[in-house]
């Protein structure tokens, strides 16, 4: 019997399979797959980034030669091949792929089968290898304790036609041979618009339909408004309409009809991206043979991880609560800390933040406006222009915005912002909201002249000014 079993070997399984080891527990991993490293290393943050990145370096090229009349290099100068961005993605993968690989768990002593998971009852699984390649593996295995974490997958929306094209998901759009001469995007959410920029910068026609009257509409509306302004220069956003119907035309072209209101418009295109959501990975495994919960696919967890079944625990995007790496890493980490430990610690999410990698990016932390209305918090809000402050000045980056929300006494409810690199340069909010520090206490520190970061103390100064207001 393993004192640990971990279904799925993404990032919340792997680093709860590396914080167990290094505890010295025997830990079987259990992966479907015939690598390990999930959605995120194979489809999602990893490749997408790598592309992302490349799509910055052309538009940033060309935008450079209409600046300074410079002549492009033919290969720049119509849509950039499939193959070079491609390849690009491929190193990326296979740079950071030992870290999440089976040489590296087993060197530290995990056993690794690869078959799909399906528990018989709450403390035995079966293993069911793929046909499709190699696996040796036991018919079952029994543990003390599980994880559960087996992530999520694309939603395919009931689209009349979906079925009969050749449609593409974040799983299968880096298979391309080629560039897309025109690509609808079905879905304007983080996978959406940071994929459907990427492609628009590498010289595709793109399209992003959206059936929400409004994009991003979990963002504080200064922020998406920004945002959306400029992706509307490089695409086209379709907002509260509905894909009603895909049909394959002779060739390659594709049929869209698109709803939107009473009217009915026909795109013609040459492929389709689905990125409407994800949902969590349930299916198969057996739950309730195990008399593990779910609710709306997702498996339900308490304050500590813990399913309905007390050994057994859900991390990452299986468990529906933050669909995010580093939010199921985290899990993941918590989670067996607290099997090694006399004294548990809930997962205490206070202080997640996640970002939107478009160009301007955004940054997320905390609560919006809306959200604290909603509680009935008292708060006030501060807005600043990072683009007046020197650093944005020099390098010329004038879409930007940063809205802030404080108690009476400092503390922050929400720090939200629009901005190039906004990432990273926020990120002394996230640590103040962790550490249940005011924003005096980190207005306090040193930041170097001239970097980002300065817009902390931006913030702060716009803060006393809306203090002295109060107090007279």
């Amino acid at each position: 019997m393993y004192d640990l079993v971990i279904i799925g070997a993404g990032a919340g399984g792997l680093r709860a399979a590396s914080t167990a080891l290094r505890a010295g527990m025997r830990v079987a991993i259990v992966e479907a797959q015939p690598e390990m490293g999930g959605d995120c290393l194979h489809h999602g943050c990893v490749p997408s980034k790598a592309l992302i990145k490349v799509a910055a370096e052309v538009h940033q090229w060309r935008k450079s030669a209409r600046l300074f009349g410079g002549q492009l290099p033919e290969s720049l100068s119509r849509p950039l091949s499939m193959a070079l961005v491609k390849s690009r993605v491929r190193a990326a993968i296979e740079t950071l792929f030992y870290h999440d690989s089976d040489e590296r768990f087993e060197a530290m002593g995990a056993d690794i089968f690869h078959a799909r998971g399906e528990f018989i009852d709450a403390t035995t699984l079966a293993l069911h290898p793929s046909p499709s390649f190699e696996a040796t593996c036991p018919a079952q295995v029994t543990g003390k304790h599980f994880i559960i974490a087996t992530g999520s997958r694309p939603v395919l929306p009931p689209i009349p036609g979906l079925n009969t094209i050749d449609y593409l998901t974040n799983e299968t759009l880096f298979d391309l041979e080629a560039l897309p001469e025109h690509l609808v995007v079905v879905g304007g959410g983080v996978i959406g618009l940071e994929l459907g920029q990427s492609f628009a910068r590498l010289g595709s026609r793109v399209t992003v339909v959206e059936a929400s009257k409004v994009l991003l509409a979990n963002e504080e509306p200064q922020v998406r408004d920004v945002l959306c302004q400029h992706l509307r220069e490089e695409l086209s956003l379709l907002s509260g309409c509905q894909v009603s119907g895909v049909t394959q035309r002779e060739g390659r072209k594709i049929a869209v009809d698109i709803q939107c209101d009473n009217e009915v418009q026909t795109l013609q295109c040459s492929h389709v991206l689905v990125a409407a959501g994800r949902r969590p990975t349930t299916d198969d495994l057996g739950l309730s043979a195990a008399g593990v919960n779910t609710h709306r696919h997702a498996i339900k967890v308490d304050a500590y991880g813990r399913t309905s079944q007390p050994h057994i625990f859900a991390v990452g995007d299986v468990n529906g609560q933050f669909a995010f790496t580093h939010a199921a890493g985290y899990q993941g980490k918590r989670v067996v800390e607290n099997l090694l430990s006399d004294t548990v610690y809930s997962t205490d999410h206070h202080g997640m933040c996640w970002a939107i990698y478009t160009s301007p990016e955004v940054y997320h932390l905390g609560q919006t406006a809306a959200q604290l209305r909603e509680a009935e918090r008292n708060f006030h809000t501060v807005v600043v222009d990072p683009s007046q402050l020197d650093r944005f000045v020099t390098e010329q980056h004038p879409t930007a915005s940063v809205v802030v929300h404080l108690t009476s006494a400092g503390e922050i409810l929400g720090a939200h912002a629009v901005g190039e690199h906004a990432s990273d340069w926020m990120q002394s909010f996230s640590v103040a909201m962790q550490n249940g520090l005011t924003l005096e206490q980190i207005s306090s520190g040193f930041f170097p002249y001239p970097a980002r970061t300065e817009v902390v103390l931006a913030v702060e100064r716009a803060w006393r000014d809306i203090c002295a207001t109060l107090s007279s």
